[in-house]
């Protein structure tokens, strides 16, 4: 078994992942692959097959159907949940067809019966690879339409935001809900948008809900939408978020505050991928994607019995934690500056730039209002600034006119479990586990609160 090793990647060059159990015409395969310019990696079984795919890049997969004892299907599965950019053609004897009918029907790019012509093995590759291009132009062309459209890109370049851009480069296309977790003002509406608009779902609509917003009384017919005279006022058919986020992506904005009365009646849709309109006769089937966020830890809410179990769990599939930006350092310049510009623009001001010192000084602040709060920051700079150069004077004059807002009941109970987190990380010697069981919480919940209230320092 040896993992793809690539010195140059042209556009008529793939990666390829052999599977069989036949030592000879995995060689002969290979050889004949490699002389037509791919790079080939083999694998005998399902294990080594798995080995090789967490190596290096592979843009296209032949496995046989029948491994020995066991069956390529198991790693077609795999290759579908883990990496969907895979074009998998299975190799198939004519006694297997009907378990190559199955194959195709979860999700195979195409088969080759044995036995096994290179001619047919190139034809495929070469459809599978224009597929690719074609495909690559269309993301293009959707992110410049995303950014015509107001989609900013993540801006950053801390090691937490490299990895959150991983991550939604991993799960753009896959259908599974996303649940994106982060302090107000981090951003989390911000990767929501990216996970829509870097991935096929880009033309489509991108409606945001805000659960916190929306009365309790109308979440049934704003998500599912009502039918004429379904109730009293209703003069009309109202498309509900269901409806109009078709074969897009719905995204649900602080969904811990969404009322429990609401919560089975989304976890039902999300389960059975159908809902009925209010007043209306027959279901519908969801087609769009959808994606959460939430600025509480959902598990401990679930735990303490403030949202559903079930629905956590259900939502619980992907999610993408967004630090605060007190803790994201790096990424507090390349942000202001991006601010800075934006706002120029949109104010119709000269361009501007940050003095040394003002650098500085935005570097120690705290941010409790995160990257909000320094957006906000930098559109108040640019308004009052008499100077082409914003100086840590200036900024220091829009710190010290901030009003003096009383304490929210939120900030003092926030206050409160912090030192008694702290409390009991302190009588615990800080030993988490141990703090965690005084507290009656679980040990994830305590991480999360450690980082929320930046108690790890």
């Amino acid at each position: 078994m040896v993992g793809i090793k690539r010195t140059g990647r042209g556009s008529n060059m793939a990666g390829i992942l052999l599977v069989d159990d036949e030592p000879v015409l995995r060689k002969t395969l290979s050889a004949l692959l490699t002389k037509h310019g791919h790079h080939v990696a083999c694998a005998r079984d399902v294990a080594q097959a798995k080995a090789v795919l967490k190596q290096g890049p592979v843009d296209i997969a032949f496995i046989d159907i029948r491994l020995g004892q066991e069956s390529g299907i198991t790693l077609l599965d795999h290759i579908s949940g883990c990496y969907p950019q895979i074009r998998v053609i299975m190799i198939s004897a004519y006694a297997s067809i009907p378990d190559t009918t199955a194959a195709l029907e979860k999700g195979a790019f195409g088969y080759i019966a044995k036995p096994v012509r290179i001619t047919e093995m190139l034809f495929h590759i070469k459809k599978i690879l224009q597929l690719n291009a074609l495909q690559e132009s269309n993301r293009t062309l959707r992110r410049r339409l995303g950014r015509e459209k107001g989609f900013r890109p993540l801006i950053g370049e801390s090691q937490a935001l490299h990895c959150i851009r991983e991550q939604i480069a991993r799960v753009t296309d896959l259908p599974s809900p996303v649940l994106v977790y982060g302090e107000s003002g981090t951003g989390k509406e911000m990767v929501a948008k990216a996970v829509h608009w870097q991935g096929r779902r880009a033309a489509k609509p991108f409606v945001g809900v805000n659960c916190s917003a929306l009365p309790p009384a109308l979440f049934e017919s704003e998500f599912f939408g009502h039918s004429k005279g379904a109730f009293t006022h209703a003069i009309g058919e109202h498309q509900g978020f269901f409806s109009q986020a078709a074969d897009g992506t719905l995204y649900l904005d602080d969904i811990d505050d969404m009322p429990q009365d609401f919560q089975p009646k989304l976890l039902r849709v999300l389960q059975e991928g159908r809902f009925r309109m209010l007043g209306g006769k027959g279901e519908q089937t969801v087609r769009c994607r959808v994606v959460a966020s939430a600025k509480a830890d959902l598990r401990a809410k679930a735990e303490a019995g403030r949202f559903r179990r079930d629905l956590f769990y259900r939502l619980n599939i992907i999610n993408i934690f967004i630090p605060p930006l007190r803790t994201r350092v790096e990424d507090i310049l390349p942000l202001a500056q991006h601010f800075l510009k934006q706002k120029c623009r949109e104010l119709d001001k000269q361009p501007m730039v940050l003095a040394g010192a003002a650098r500085d000084l935005l570097m120690q602040l705290d941010y409790p209002g995160n990257v909000r709060e320094l957006e906000n920051l930098m559109e108040r700079a640019v308004i009052f600034s008499d100077s082409h150069t914003i100086g840590a004077k200036d900024i220091h004059k829009l710190l010290d006119d901030r009003p003096n807002r009383p304490e929210s009941l939120k900030d003092r109970l926030r206050a409160f479990e912090a030192e008694e987190i702290a409390k009991a990380l302190s009588q615990a010697g800080g030993h988490r586990q141990r703090a965690a069981r005084s507290l009656g919480i679980s040990l994830r919940s305590l991480l999360y609160k450690i980082k929320d209230y930046g108690l790890s320092r």
